[in-house]
């Protein structure tokens, strides 16, 4: 089957429309006209499917884009990487536990529900 130079083709299959619409931003970016078909948004497809999808013409393009995108990224040393100063002042520590008084109070409601339960199944027989 031949397929005409502007028709939409497969380029990749990822898990997440996320990363598809991650891999169009790249191709957009580069000038190439990208879309992504979500598999999971049509109640067909497999859930977390997507595709990405490119003119037939830009296909041998798009790939080489994506190739080095990741061999680009993948050199990254995060050692190196400056994240800035906080913004900021908030003390840095857990969350802490649950109060007591509210864990008692979750462990009354709890009994009270059962009590409930246990009370209306007597009743019905």
């Amino acid at each position: 089957m031949s397929h005409d130079q502007d028709d939409l083709v497969l380029l990749r299959s990822v898990a997440t429309a996320f990363e598809a619409h991650t891999l169009v931003a790249v191709l957009h970016e580069h000038g190439l006209d990208a879309c992504v078909y979500d598999a999971s948004a049509t109640g067909f497809g497999i859930p977390g499917h997507s595709e990405v999808m490119v003119r037939s013409r830009e296909v041998a393009r798009a790939r080489r884009i994506l190739d080095q995108q990741i061999a680009d990224s993948v050199d990254l040393d995060w050692d190196e990487v400056q994240l800035g100063e906080r913004e900021d002042d908030l003390p840095l520590q857990r969350p802490g536990r649950m109060p007591v008084w509210a864990r008692g109070g979750m462990i009354v409601a709890i009994l009270l529900v059962l009590v409930f339960l246990v009370s209306l199944l007597f009743s019905i027989l």
